[in-house]
Order: structure tokens, then C-alpha cells, then sequence
């Protein structure tokens, strides 16, 4: 009985740490695109309602931005989804992300931290990069794995309404693992490198975000979904001496 019972644990266990997250990987790519939209419309729906207010910055800032987003990440695999917004978002602070479907939303208070675009452009870079990697809708599906993922194996999608409840917690609150935060940085690293932009803007910006970790991003900011750590940004100063 108690071998038994070890067996199940274990089992459970790498249920969860290895057959999961190979199940939303493989899954993550089979999602319809227009289910990424509805999924993503949804879930910036009830941030907007709950976390999120009308950009304030100028609309010259913005739309150059957005230009300047979209001519570094042309010709990226999935570069048809991808595009940029902003909000006004004085409780969560410095923050950015980016929804199953490719919209990117970065905040005001990101725009006013970073020194200079190219700060700006290594923070999207590396949020392109999730995106790329579906690294959103690979967590969404984890965290609703016995509705969605089991779902998705029996023809049932009725469930998925879910994932649009689980997405913003996911964005706020979970964030990402290490792995998926390294391939990410990586991503960016060589999307910046091949746009003649220097990864030392990463590891600024993030250096800027982890000074002001006790102040208006408080716990719940960019840093609290992108944890910082010497590493990622020893790696970034790595990839900008290679």
C-alpha cells in the first residue's frame, strides 16, 4: 500500500512538472487564432475594468513607438499578431505584457521610467519574444488544465472561457518560469542585435525597474511577473560584449 500510494505521488508529481507543460506545449500551437482573440479581447476586458485606464502619453509618442516596434520585429514568424498599445496604470506601475493573440500593452509609467527608446524597444523585444514562444497561452493552459487542457483532448472546447479568467492573474500576479523567461531574454537579445540596438539597453532598463522595486510598481509591477536577477542581466551585458 505505501508503495502504492509513493507511486501515485510520483506520478501526480511528474504529471504536473513534466507531462503538463509537454501537453501545453504541444497544445499551445493548435489554439485557432481567432480563439487567441477572443481569449485575449476578453481577458484585456477585465483588466481594463479592474487594473487599466486610458493612456495619457502623446499620441506622437506613441505612434512612433509603435512604428519603431513594428519595423524591429518584421518578418518574425508570428509578426502578423503582433502589435502595441498603451494604458495608464498608477497600481501596477512600470509594467508591460502580452496578450495569446500578440497585442502588447505597456504602461505610461514604463514609458516615463525608461531613459531612452531603446529601453523601451529591449523591454518589447523581450515581451515579442513570449510571444514567439506562446509562453502566454502555454501557462493559460496549464493553470486550467483539468477544464481546458482535458478539453482540448476530447473535442469538449466549451471550457476555454476559462483561460480569459486565468490570463490576467497569470500577467499579474504568476508570471512566468525561469526557462521561459530565459528563452525570452535570449529571443530579445538577437531580435535587438539584429536592429543594430545593444542588449545593455536590457540590462539598464531592468536595472532602472529593480531600484525602483519599493516605490509605485510595488509588488505587483513589471518585476513581479519579470523577476530581475544579476544573472538575466549579466547575461544581457554578456550578449552586448559578444
Amino acid at each position: 500500500m505505501l508503495a502504492s500510494a509513493a507511486t501515485l505521488v510520483l506520478g501526480v508529481l511528474a504529471f504536473f512538472e513534466l507531462g503538463l507543460p509537454w501537453m501545453a506545449r504541444e497544445l499551445a500551437p493548435l489554439v485557432p487564432p481567432a480563439m487567441e482573440r477572443t481569449v485575449s479581447d476578453q481577458a484585456l476586458a477585465l483588466l481594463d475594468a479592474t487594473h487599466l485606464k486610458p493612456s495619457g502619453l502623446p499620441a506622437e509618442k506613441r505612434e512612433a513607438l509603435q512604428l519603431r516596434f513594428h519595423e524591429i520585429t518584421r518578418g518574425l514568424p508570428r509578426a502578423d499578431g503582433l502589435r502595441l498599445d498603451f494604458r495608464h496604470a498608477p497600481a501596477l506601475g512600470p509594467n508591460a505584457f502580452v496578450l495569446p493573440d500578440g497585442q502588447v500593452v505597456m504602461t505610461d509609467q514604463l514609458v516615463e521610467l525608461a531613459a531612452d527608446e531603446d529601453e523601451l524597444l529591449a523591454v518589447l523585444a523581450h515581451e515579442a519574444g513570449h510571444h514567439e514562444h506562446r509562453h502566454g497561452m502555454r501557462r493559460a493552459l496549464e493553470s486550467s488544465a483539468v477544464v481546458v487542457v482535458a478539453g482540448f483532448l476530447f473535442g469538449d472546447l466549451s471550457g476555454t472561457g476559462s483561460l480569459s479568467v486565468s490570463i490576467p492573474v497569470l500577467l499579474l500576479e504568476s508570471g512566468f518560469s525561469r526557462k521561459h523567461e530565459r528563452e525570452a531574454d535570449a529571443f530579445a537579445f538577437e531580435l535587438l542585435e539584429r536592429n543594430g540596438i545593444s542588449p545593455e539597453a536590457f540590462a539598464r532598463v531592468m536595472e532602472k525597474l529593480s531600484a525602483g522595486r519599493g516605490g509605485e510598481a510595488g509588488v505587483v509591477g513589471y518585476l513581479s511577473t519579470h523577476p530581475p536577477s544579476p544573472e538575466r542581466i549579466e547575461a544581457a551585458r554578456r550578449a552586448a560584449s559578444d
